[in-house]
């Protein structure tokens, strides 16, 4: 081998050197930082207690999105009205006889609500807590804070006055057997002009039958029932818009000069029936080609039948009113309606 491979070989042999030399360091280097990356693991009560402080966190910055808690007086009502902060249930319902108070965060949203025989849960809308308050004046501010104004909800006399012309859960069924049951006893009370066979002996109801139907002192009119109806779409009204008066069925809270009743919560019925009605009225001014005393014939007739709820959180039969007659059939072929022959 001559002197130029001899320098050949060695420089090979050294440049190989120092590649495995590097191969092997690095093999060493990556082990060590492999051991110093490694992190131990969390026990069980560390990661509870992680858990817990991110959840604290979490909630103090909702409390912080919500504003400051106040102290709010609302207006009078009946005690199955609840109000609801933010969707939720709190404990504070209304009181018939004095303004109650209710803890809400000023960012918050509220609305009233509660559950009533037959018809379920019933709401309003939400509202903004904020938008709805004022200060409370000096006098008030020895109960609580701000005044919750709820102005589109309360009468002038501060007491809630509310509609509810949805109702999303009724009891059909229910609904139209205490209609279906109460509506002849009530024609049969008018026809014979004797109140002792009303439903009930209130003196909303006698009243009604006294003042209304029957004023003139005897009855107008007798009344035989052949079928019973009862819409199921009676129920669905517009929220947005104003419930059709005497042709719905819905729910209302509030003072009702009518029957002198404060505080009162209604449930209006519409009811149709076909009926055989005979002319008794001894007082109708009558004509030749006119109906005759004693003649008969068969009507659809359109009620609404208004029920007050009574201290043992029943429906109470109060007043009845005719608000429409038809000589012609209705078509209750269709699965909205309840039909009872009688």
């Amino acid at each position: 081998m001559n002197k130029k491979g001899i320098i050949a070989l060695a420089t090979l042999l050294v440049s190989g050197t120092f590649v495995m030399a590097g191969c092997s360091a690095g093999d060493v280097t990556i082990s060590d930082n492999s051991q110093q990356t490694k992190q131990p693991k969390k026990t069980k009560a560390e990661k509870v207690r992680d858990a817990k402080a991110a959840e604290k966190k979490k909630a103090q910055a909702k409390q912080e999105d919500r504003g400051k808690e106040y102290s709010y007086g609302i207006a009078k009502g009946p005690t199955w009205l609840y109000v609801y902060d933010n969707g939720k249930k709190t404990d504070t319902h209304f009181n018939p006889d004095k303004e109650s108070v209710v803890k809400l965060h000023e960012y918050d949203t509220f609305k009233l609500g509660g559950t009533l025989p037959l018809v379920g849960e019933q709401f309003t809308r939400s509202y903004s807590v904020g938008q709805n308050s004022s200060q409370a004046t000096m006098d008030q501010s020895d109960n609580y804070d701000k005044q919750l104004g709820m102005m589109s909800l309360v009468d002038p006399d501060n007491r809630v006055k509310v509609t509810f012309g949805k109702i999303s859960h009724p009891d059909y069924a229910g609904l139209s057997k205490l209609a279906f049951t109460d509506l002849p006893k009530y024609l049969e009370a008018a026809s014979t002009n004797d109140s002792s066979k009303l439903p009930n002996q209130s003196k909303h109801l006698v009243g009604n039958l006294d003042n209304s139907t029957n004023y003139r002192g005897d009855s107008a009119a007798s009344y035989q029932i052949i079928e019973q109806y009862f819409d199921k779409k009676s129920t669905k009204n517009d929220e947005k818009g104003p419930v059709v008066g005497d042709h719905a069925t819905y729910v209302t809270t509030g003072n009702d000069p009518l029957l002198e009743e404060s505080n009162a919560t209604q449930l209006f019925i519409q009811v149709f029936a076909k009926v055989k009605k005979t002319d008794t009225d001894q007082h109708a001014f009558r004509t030749d080609d006119g109906p005759k005393y004693g003649s008969s014939s068969t009507k659809i007739e359109e009620y609404q039948l208004d029920y007050l709820l009574d201290e043992n959180n029943n429906w109470q039969l109060a007043g009845v009113t005719n608000v429409g007659t038809s000589d012609y059939a209705m078509d209750t072929s269709h699965s909205n309606w309840i039909v009872q022959k009688n």
